[in-house]
């Protein structure tokens, strides 16, 4: 009976292994925006609000390296199941506590938690999805489709619940440890009954994707490119992430829901924008498209940089997201479709999401307590997205 739901499930349901990033992105999104506000309405210096990104970061960095020297196929499930604890814990933990270092301590777990989750899931997925015959561009939409809708639904749902009460902040937390406990048991489910039918036909799916696996080593190895391309696009979305809930909070005074709303807007489009790149092939290499994405997001960074209602960053957020799925997109593209590499690129990636998300919060923290312009923290941003989008293009006009 198990061999039967083993094959049945593993043939039809390899598809919602998508839903974890969604989960989890959603409680790590939500723990850092709901904690950025808390420490803001204390009317904490900048640095203080971005530091939490900061520190965020720092640990993430830490973990995604060891991560980098000890991920395997074989331990990542575990390392999965290790964090689903440990967002159980931090979604308790920030039950207690409402000073600056409490809050900081707890989102720290989270830089864990995430750590033990994001480069081994990325290997897991693989193993998951391996019986399918699917191309690279297939697993790399829909895990940035999945884990943009989560960031995307984490900050809006705890906007409306901060507006609730004033304790609002602690149902999103509630809620945060019970889909953590969630989490763990859809994560059995599939070790259990999909994963052990994969591997039992995995061989004979071999043979089906044997012209995939010729077409992926005659491509050049980007990875470089895309972690050069990546340092821009972390930078600028580090900077966003960081700096709009204090200009939100402490200059223009948004509602939560409002600030909520554009973070779900850069999320959900950032999210289809993946989805819509499911069955790309070329456009990675193109540097027509590498172009024109840049320049949309150079558009979105500058309506940050201007915009003073909420509709001005309602637009902002909406081109930022086309810019970031397709960066995103082309990051995870580059260090997945040469297999046997895959492991160790994916833990740089996530190490260079942690090291932008350290130096971008307190570079922008920086610039705009210096200068008190939250627009030239933007317009940072933007100038770095147009060189580093320039220099993108030149490199891939030289390999054409």
């Amino acid at each position: 009976m198990v061999d039967c739901i083993s094959y049945f499930l593993g043939k039809k349901m390899s598809i919602l292994i998508y839903i974890f990033p969604a989960l989890f992105d959603a409680l790590a999104a939500q723990a850092l925006f709901v904690n950025s506000l808390r420490i803001a309405k204390t009317g904490a210096p900048d640095l203080v609000i971005t530091g939490l990104w900061a520190a965020w970061s720092v640990v993430y960095v830490l973990i995604c390296f060891a991560m980098s020297r000890l991920l395997t196929e074989r331990n990542a499930a575990r390392c999965v199941y290790i964090s689903c604890i440990l967002f159980f814990l931090s979604g308790i933990g920030n039950l207690f506590g409402n000073s600056a270092v409490s809050i900081y301590l707890w989102s720290i777990m989270v830089a864990i938690a995430c750590g033990f989750f994001f480069p081994p899931f990325q290997v897991f997925m693989k193993k998951v999805d391996r019986g399918g015959n699917k191309h690279v561009s297939y697993s790399t939409g829909l895990y940035t489709f999945s884990w943009s809708v989560g960031f995307a639904v984490g900050p809006w749902i705890s906007g409306f619940l901060m507006e609730t009460g004033h304790y609002g902040w602690k149902l999103a937390f509630k809620g945060g440890a019970g889909v953590a406990v969630l989490g763990g048991i859809l994560l059995w489910f599939f070790d259990k009954f999909i994963l052990q039918n994969n591997n039992r036909h995995v061989n004979s799916s071999f043979l089906h994707t044997d012209g995939i696996e010729v077409e992926k080593k005659s491509l050049p190895d980007l990875a470089w490119l895309g972690w050069v391309g990546a340092t821009a696009g972390l930078m600028a979305i580090s900077i966003i992430r960081g700096i709009f809930p204090a200009l939100g909070e402490k200059e223009l005074h948004l509602p939560e829901s409002v600030q909520g709303n554009v973070f779900f807007l850069l999320s959900i489009v950032q999210a289809i924008t993946g989805l819509a790149m499911v069955s790309s092939r070329r456009w990675m290499y193109n540097p027509r498209w590498v172009g024109l994405f840049g320049f949309i997001g150079a558009c979105g960074l500058f309506l940050f940089a201007v915009g003073k209602c909420s509709y001005s960053f309602y637009v902002a957020a909406s081109l930022f997201g086309i810019y970031s799925g397709s960066f995103y997109f082309y990051f995870v593209f580059h260090s997945l479709i040469h297999p046997e590499k895959a492991p160790f690129y994916v833990s740089i990636n996530e190490t260079l999401v942690g090291v932008m998300g350290f130096a971008a919060p307190l570079i922008a923290g920086g610039i705009s307590q210096t200068t008190g312009s939250y627009g030239l923290t933007f317009l940072f941003g933007l100038v770095v997205v147009c060189i580093v989008t320039i220099f993108q293009v030149v490199i891939h006009y030289r390999l054409s």
